[in-house]
């Protein structure tokens, strides 16, 4: 491998070395399987599920916005004053609106395919369909940033795709099952590095004697 690539995928592993993106992403997670409880408990109704609907987008830009605030702040406190901070290229204002307008129309037009294929596919494996391309998204990181442990994330998400399958859940629920077993297995895997990173890094000590 080119040495500078090597020193790019490490600068941007370094994001990911401590797990509170992994813990963070893993909130989102839940709050879009807590999204599908609703769902699967307030009445059918055209109108009710059209707004619920918006709110999936909604949670996932808020908690984007909100996710990473969060991450920042605590790796201010537990990861900077250990390993250091990197200074990462920030995007300019209309680069960073411009992306985030491309990532919401991809996203809608992803639901629209996703949609219009829903109908000819099986309920039940709805969620098989639904684990696989965030599966494929994660060995994706995982190649690009060099993350072993997100190759086991991606597996456990595909076969937590059978699971409402096995369980004979459909509809809502399914999608909530899904869901939020995903989350926790991003929690676990956020939690496992998190504490891999704390047994092998230590404050200096002027911070200690604080």
């Amino acid at each position: 491998m080119d040495q500078y690539e090597e020193i790019r995928r490490r600068t941007l592993r370094y994001w990911y070395v401590d797990g509170l993106t992994e813990i963070a992403v893993g909130v989102v997670f839940f709050l879009l399987a807590m999204l599908f409880v609703l769902m699967g408990v307030i009445a059918p109704s055209p109108a009710i599920h059209w707004l619920l609907g918006l709110g999936q987008p909604a949670l996932i830009l808020l908690g984007w916005w909100v996710g990473g605030r969060a991450v920042r702040y605590f790796k201010e406190r537990i990861t900077y004053p250990r390993t250091g901070y990197v200074e990462y290229k920030r995007p300019q204002p209309n680069r960073r609106l411009a992306k985030l307008a491309l990532t919401a129309v991809i996203s809608f037009a992803v639901a629209m395919i996703a949609a219009s294929f829903a109908s000819s596919i099986p309920e039940a494996w709805l969620p098989v369909f639904t684990a696989a391309p965030i599966a494929l998204f994660v060995i994706y990181m995982a190649i690009q940033f060099g993350l072993r442990r997100f190759y086991l994330a991606a597996a456990a998400i595909m076969l937590a795709g059978f699971l409402p399958l096995l369980l004979g859940l459909e509809g809502a629920y399914a999608s909530a099952l899904l869901l939020g077993v995903v989350a926790v297995i991003w929690w676990l895997s956020g939690a496992l590095a998190l504490r891999s990173y704390l047994r092998q890094t230590t404050l200096p000590a002027k911070d200690w004697q604080a």
